[in-house]
């Protein structure tokens, strides 16, 4: 019994400390390519903005459409930290109640970072693709009727 036991501890902890690891990795690449984010972001060719901010510890977004001389704020976004994960929440203007839905990061690298909620209808992720320090380009995309459904976005630094 004792030497199961120990077989067992031998197996789960290698386990253990990799997915820390790896989760820890995740967060540092995050944090090193969030910084990019803070500023104005226009769609190209299209009146339609997201503008970033950080404050303290969280990242706040707003998207918005110019339509003649009217502001139309869409939805409200913010990025935290929230139990060891990072949390990507946006509140969207006439849908889910009013209510802000979570999406969890679940990749990040030197240029990119995907957030993901497999229970939301559509879309399931998020996805940022910095192309260059003016340059972004986002996706959502889930599935929609049993097919894969995405939106890409691309935008430059105003």
């Amino acid at each position: 019994m004792k030497f199961r036991r120990i077989v067992l501890l031998l197996i789960v902890c290698p386990l253990v400390f990799s997915c820390q690891d790896t989760h820890r990795l995740l967060n540092e690449n995050f944090e090193k390519i969030i910084v990019q984010l803070p500023g104005l972001w226009k769609i190209d060719n299209a009146d339609y903005y997201e503008e970033w901010e950080k404050a303290e510890q969280i990242y706040e977004g707003r998207s918005y459409s110019i339509k003649g001389n009217d502001t139309v704020v869409l939805e409200l976004i913010r990025i935290y930290h929230e139990t060891g994960n990072i949390i990507y929440e946006p509140t969207v203007f006439g849908q889910n109640d009013g209510n802000p839905i979570k999406f969890e990061l679940i990749s990040a690298d030197s240029a990119s970072f995907t957030f993901e909620n497999k229970l939301h209808d559509f879309p399931q992720q998020i996805s940022y693709s910095f192309l260059s320090e003016n340059k972004l380009a986002a996706k959502i995309s889930g599935i929609v009727d049993g097919k894969e459904e995405q939106i890409s976005f691309n935008f430059t630094k105003q």
